[in-house]
């Protein structure tokens, strides 16, 4: 029961409820608004007065706080309650009604395998349940089905798990105890089940310039006698083990090769006792049109409503990058803002266009990371949203950082917990910083864990350093404290993802089914595809391929329905000695 009301109107809320055997449930209940005291969402009206008094003495009419009713789930024992991030909503009190347990709520904690360990071939799972009165402990796999597991030893519980009954890399180990009186408590563990030799980086479909680091994570749980690279048809080359247990070797890739042209990269495991595993990708020699590997020297910008500062020469070519004045420079294609290859703009004269990438660009000096964004011009100066992600560690073959880039909370819509573009990228390119750059002065940035480390929206609490200004309408060029996205990158690869899509009220504009004034239409209505128009990447062709690999039937709140970006990003590596100004 929840005593409430609202200000500002009434309106609907969402309440989450968690039970002891690991599911949840939204409970959506609506509140009236304070004022007049008049209950319109069914709740009922359990206080009144008969009128009130604003700050000038001035008498005013009734006012009224409300009583809402949520039912659990039937057959389900309720653990903890999430409350609404709706603002205009007020408790006053909650309390609970039915029956109360005091018998501990059983805690099975997995002691094998461990979270993030490499697995494979038959696997134990071992349990440790210590309340005296568990009825049953089970397991499942990737959220299948459960099944029993045997008592090993007081208060413990095994099961064997043959891992060639699975395919790909990346799983989940659940573990549900129930004890006597029906209570249960659900743990989980992720792990990674390698039963062959894989290559990590680069990943199949990857576009390589210059060279590559390759790097392999061989069996697990197998003694490796050697680990051998080969390309094409051409002779196995030995690879060295790294300190993370990885195995490496850079490829540098033979000038004779023709931009465009496809290879196998082919990797065999000898180990220990005679066995062999076997792992291929293929990859595209590109020329510096798509990826770039100079060292990028940097200068100072001043985020002044100027771009006389950003002083060097974009490629003539589209969909090309180079280097010159101290700045990595990016020119995408003209006319490529198609999202999936089927979008088109809302009917709104404000928004019939604004979302075409045209320029991207990146510079640095000792304290700040400058990037500047051209797009071309919108309707209206508010109309575009760009995200950028940041990946500081996948050219090395790292994967830390988030896949999904700052969706935010899809309960809230709130522009400080994301930015609802429904976008994601492999794990290849997980980002560990996202950044939102809206309206013409506007932006935020997330960390890899959704977290807002900073925010830029014309107010006094403004993050200090993070500076966002328009050069016009369709240019922006932003200021990031390098102390704000984990330090100096002097020495470092980092790959950026750009997009373009438009704006509403500081969050993406959704791309729904069918054109309307407000909205783009190709997409799907309440879907999960991306709002995206325009990527930087190698063309026309991947991008509309990779923003359509969303699951038509998807929605906006799982990301496992989203695309995946894989081939659409930028390189630039940061030199060791910066230009001289």
């Amino acid at each position: 029961h929840i005593l409430a009301t609202m200000h500002n109107g009434g309106g609907k809320a969402p309440f989450i409820l968690h039970y002891t055997d690991g599911t949840e449930e939204k409970k959506v209940v609506g509140f009236s608004d304070w004022w007049g005291a008049n209950a319109v969402y069914g709740e009922k009206l359990a206080i009144k007065t008969i009128h009130h008094h604003e700050a000038g003495g001035d008498r005013k009419p009734d006012a009224g706080i409300y009583l809402q009713t949520i039912e659990p789930g039937k057959g389900k024992i309720l653990y903890s309650i999430t409350l609404p991030a709706e603002r205009r909503l007020h408790i006053f009190a909650m309390t609970l009604e039915g029956e109360v347990s005091n018998d501990a709520i059983p805690s099975p904690v997995i002691t094998e395998p461990r979270a993030n360990y490499s697995v494979g071939g038959i696997v134990k799972i071992a349990v440790e349940e210590k309340e005296d009165d568990i009825a049953k402990v089970e397991y499942s796999i990737d959220d299948g089905r459960w099944q029993d597991m045997e008592p090993s030893a007081p208060g413990a519980y095994a099961a064997e798990w043959d891992t060639a009954k699975v395919t790909g890399i990346n799983h989940k180990i659940g573990v549900k105890a129930t004890d006597k009186i029906g209570q249960i408590c659900v743990k989980s563990v992720d792990i990674r089940v390698v039963n062959k030799v894989t290559i990590i980086f680069p990943f199949d479909g990857a576009s390589i310039y210059k060279t590559a680091a390759i790097m392999v994570e061989p069996r697990a749980d197998r003694e490796v006698e050697k680990m051998e690279l080969q390309i094409d048809e051409g002779p196995p080359e030995e690879m060295s083990l790294s300190n993370m247990g990885l195995y490496t070797k850079e490829w540098k890739v033979d000038e004779n090769y023709a931009p465009g042209s496809p290879h196998t990269l082919t990797v065999k495991e000898c180990e220990k006792g005679g066995g062999v595993t076997v792992d291929a990708v293929k990859v595209t020699v590109d020329s510096v049109k798509v990826m770039i590997a100079e060292p990028l020297k940097g200068h100072t910008v001043s985020i002044d409503k100027n771009a006389r500062d950003w002083v060097g020469t974009a490629p003539e070519e589209e969909n090309a990058a180079t280097i010159s004045g101290g700045e990595y420079i990016w020119k995408d294609a003209k006319g490529d803002d198609t999202g999936n290859g089927r979008y088109t703009y809302p009917m709104n004269k404000a928004l019939t266009k604004g979302s075409d990438l045209r320029e991207f660009r990146v510079t640095w000096d000792d304290d700040n990371l400058y990037l500047m964004i051209k797009c071309d011009r919108p309707g209206d100066y508010w109309t575009p949203y760009r995200i950028i992600g940041i990946d500081q560690d996948g050219a090395k073959g790292g994967k830390a950082g988030t896949q999904i880039l700052a969706q935010g909370d899809t309960d809230e819509m709130s522009p400080e917990s994301g930015c609802y573009g429904n976008l994601k990228v492999s794990p290849e390119l997980a980002c560990e910083y996202v950044i939102g750059v809206f309206n013409s002065y506007k932006g935020r940035i997330w960390d890899a864990n959704g977290k807002l480390i900073a925010r830029k929206t014309g107010d006094k609490d403004d993050t200090s350093g993070f500076k966002i200004d328009d050069t016009n309408w369709n240019a922006v060029e932003v200021a990031i404290p390098l102390n704000l996205i984990g330090g100096n990158p002097s020495g470092q690869t980092w790959r950026f993802i750009v997009g373009v899509g438009q704006q509403d009220n500081d969050i993406f504009r959704g791309v729904e089914k069918t054109r309307s004034e407000w909205h783009g239409g190709g997409g799907e209505t309440g879907g999960s595809n991306p709002y995206v128009y325009d990527l930087a990447g190698p063309d026309k062709k991947t991008q509309e391929y990779e923003l359509n690999g969303y699951r038509p039937e998807g929605d906006p709140s799982d990301p496992n329905t989203f695309a995946v970006i894989r081939k659409c990003y930028l390189t630039v590596t940061f030199s060791d000695e910066r230009l001289k100004e």
